[in-house]
């Protein structure tokens, strides 16, 4: 039985060696890392924020258009995604939810930002 990307994200994040990670915003783009040999790929909010709006990362995008964009990405590749949750999308309860719908779209990591709005990134 393969393991579970959650597993095998979890495996590559405690082995010694570096972990290279490309980031970017579209399957095809995490099908061309896998392709030429990267084990996960970073979903990244700024990019896809650039992409659908044409503004750097300044909170456009919803938690519903970002949990999309999760699973397009691990849709279309066999390797982990790590993705751009945000700030979480509100408080605690928020929280849960954006983790929860992260991982139902096959995210196998997320990483939560501190930045309150307005973002300035």
């Amino acid at each position: 039985v393969a393991d579970r990307v959650t597993t095998r994200f979890q495996k590559l994040l405690n082995d010694p060696e570096l972990l290279v990670m490309p980031g970017g915003f579209s399957p095809l783009m995490a099908r061309m890392a896998e392709s030429v040999g990267f084990q996960s790929f970073h979903m990244a909010g700024s990019q896809i924020s650039a992409h659908v709006y044409g503004y750097s990362d300044v909170g456009l995008l919803t938690r519903d258009e970002m949990a999309r964009n999760v699973h397009n990405l691990a849709s279309a590749c066999d390797i982990p995604v790590f993705a751009d949750a945000d700030t979480g999308y509100g408080n605690a309860l928020n929280v849960y939810h954006t983790v929860k719908e992260y991982v139902l779209a096959g995210a196998a990591g997320l990483h939560i930002e501190d930045q309150e709005s307005p973002k300035t990134s």
